[in-house]
């Protein structure tokens, strides 16, 4: 339930880590959610 909340979370942490940090937080992101 709390899933959504931390997605968004993590969505703004990697918005504001603009540059590699942020496209590799995103991409990490991606690669844990399909594992799931």
């Amino acid at each position: 339930m709390g899933f959504g909340i931390g997605f968004r979370k993590l969505h703004v942490l990697s918005r504001e880590a603009n540059g590699e940090f942020g496209r590799l937080g995103v991409h990490a992101i991606i690669l844990i959610v399909r594992q799931m």
